[in-house]
C-alpha cells in the first residue's frame, strides 16, 4: 500500500518541490493550502483542501505530516499580526490533536535564534531576542515536540528557480532584470546561508524517515556574503553591482554537521548551480 502523505502548504514553493519529490515515489497525498491552488500541477491522486475542518473530516489519519505552512510576512517580523497564532501555532496545534499517531516533520526557521549570541549557530545555541515570527515557530516547536513521532527543520532561506522575489538572491536577480544593477547595502560583508529548494525537500523527506526525534538545522554547509552573492549573479547576467547606505543586520553560519551525520544527509546542490539556475 501506498504511504500516505499530508502537506500543509502544498502551494508554496517549498512544499510543490516536496509534493513532486514524493508523487514520484507513489505516495499518496493530500495538501492542505490557501484558495489559490493554481500553482499546484494537476495531479489526479493529490486531494486538495482549502480548509482544516474539510481535511479532518475526510482524512482520518497519515504515515507522515509535512507541516510546511506558515504566515511570513517578509520585512514585517517586528509587527505584530493576528496570523502568526491563527497560522503558525493554533494549525500546528490542531494538526498535531488530530492526527496524533503520524510522523510530523515541522518547517520551522532559524528566525528562533534572534540576534545571534555565537557563530556558528548550532541547535543548541541559545535563543536571543527573536522577533514576532521567531517567537511563533519557538511556540510551534513547543507543541511539536510534545507529538510522539516528530522531526522539527530550522530552515534558513530556501532558494531555487521560479520562486517568488521575496527574499534577498531574487531580489537581486529581479533588480538585474529591471535595471541590470544590483544593490549591495552597506560594505556587503554580511554573511547569510541558502539551501537549494530542492535539498531541502530531500531533508524533510529524510527526516520522516528517520527512527528517532530529531531536531536539526537545515541549512547549506556554507554561508556566503552579500558581495559574493551579488558577484555570481553578476557573472552569470552581465550585471553592474552598486553599493548603498548601511546594513547592521548580523551575519548567520550555522554548524549542522551532527545532525546531518546522524541523518546520513549532505546538500547535493551547491549555491553556484542554484545562482545559475536562477539567472535571467
Amino acid at each position: 500500500m501506498n504511504k500516505s502523505v499530508l502537506i500543509t502548504g502544498i502551494n508554496g514553493f517549498l512544499g510543490r518541490h516536496l509534493l513532486n519529490a514524493l508523487t514520484a515515489k507513489d505516495y499518496r497525498v493530500a495538501g492542505l493550502c490557501r484558495t489559490d491552488t493554481s500553482l499546484i500541477p494537476e495531479n489526479p491522486g493529490v486531494k486538495l483542501y482549502t480548509n482544516a475542518e474539510a481535511l479532518f473530516r475526510q482524512e482520518p489519519g497519515f504515515e507522515y505530516i509535512f507541516h510546511l505552512a506558515s504566515f511570513i510576512p517578509y520585512g514585517k517580523f517586528h509587527e505584530p499580526h493576528a496570523e502568526f497564532y491563527t497560522t503558525n501555532i493554533k494549525l500546528t496545534g490542531l494538526i498535531d490533536e488530530h492526527y496524533a499517531s503520524s510522523k510530523f516533520v515541522f518547517a520551522s526557521s532559524v528566525a528562533v535564534y534572534g540576534v545571534p549570541l555565537q557563530l556558528p549557530l548550532q541547535v543548541n545555541s541559545p535563543f536571543n531576542r527573536p522577533d514576532y515570527y521567531g517567537l511563533s515557530k519557538i511556540a510551534g516547536e513547543a507543541i511539536v515536540k510534545n507529538h510522539a513521532n516528530h522531526a522539527i527543520i530550522r530552515f534558513s532561506s530556501i532558494i531555487g528557480k521560479g520562486m517568488k522575489p521575496v527574499t534577498l538572491i531574487p531580489k537581486m536577480i529581479e533588480q538585474v532584470k529591471q535595471t541590470k544593477a544590483i544593490q549591495v547595502w552597506g560594505t556587503g560583508e554580511r554573511m547569510q546561508n541558502y539551501i537549494d529548494v530542492r535539498d531541502a525537500a530531500r531533508l524533510c523527506m529524510q527526516c520522516a524517515d528517520y527512527s528517532e526525534n530529531i531536531i536539526t538545522l537545515g541549512v547549506a554547509e556554507k554561508s556566503y556574503t552579500n558581495n559574493q552573492a551579488a558577484q555570481l549573479i553578476a557573472l552569470n547576467t552581465g550585471a553592474i553591482i552598486e553599493y548603498t547606505g548601511e546594513d547592521a543586520s548580523p551575519s548567520f553560519t550555522y554548524d549542522p554537521s551532527p545532525e546531518y551525520k546522524t541523518l546520513h544527509f549532505k546538500p547535493a546542490i551547491t549555491f553556484e548551480r542554484t545562482i545559475a539556475e536562477m539567472k535571467v
